[in-house]
């Protein structure tokens, strides 16, 4: 018993969401706020930027270079700001923001693998996972996805932290119909059914 304790304990710290890493921000590099289409590079074995806070305006693409194995840190000591585009290709990323993580409505996060960190995140627009990739959100005070949210690629939403989620999706007409239909039969057939005893 206390051997498949000890698999159990190793087995969830290897699997652990590289979120959960202190990364954390100094913000030494100042603002990112660029004005134009910019290449990000957190391949290097230099370390990431450390950002005081992050900004990507609507019109703007930030291609990120990430590392062949394990994640790229994208890291702002204040918070994250994303109306623009953020493509990490089929790359691995990770957003660390001290406070906030904020996504607009026309907003595109792409990745491989994404793990988000921050205190509160507000997250629109759309995530495009790699096919069979994953994303993971670890908020210490809340997570909202707004209805206009779509995760593409069939990726996995992995909540942590003890942080709420809700997510609805809109029933699509002939799927609404069949099910208001079907129900109506169902209260027919059972009120025929009572009527006759």
């Amino acid at each position: 018993m206390k051997k498949l304790l000890l698999v159990a304990l190793f087995s969830s710290a290897i699997l652990s969401s590289p979120s959960k890493a202190s990364y954390v921000s100094d913000g030494s590099a100042g603002i990112f706020h660029p004005s134009s289409d910019t290449i990000l590079d957190l391949s290097g074995p230099a370390g990431f930027p450390q950002f005081s806070n992050i900004y990507i305006d609507s019109g703007i693409r930030i291609t990120v270079l990430t590392p062949v194995t394990g994640y790229g840190y994208l890291l702002s000591a204040d918070g994250i700001y994303l109306n623009g585009i953020l493509d990490a290709g089929t790359g691995a990323v990770s957003l660390n923001a001290f406070n906030s993580i904020a996504m607009g409505g026309g907003s595109q996060l792409i990745g491989g693998n994404l793990a988000l960190s921050a205190k509160s995140m507000t997250l629109q627009g759309t995530i495009q996972l790699s096919s069979g990739g994953v994303m993971s959100a670890s908020p210490s005070d809340n997570l909202q996805l707004n209805p206009s949210v779509t995760i593409n690629s069939g990726g996995d939403l992995i909540v942590s932290n003890g942080g709420d989620l809700s997510l609805s999706a809109p029933v699509p007409l002939p799927a609404a119909s069949i099910l208001l239909g079907s129900g109506f039969i169902g209260l027919l057939s059972f009120g025929a059914g009572v009527r006759r005893r």
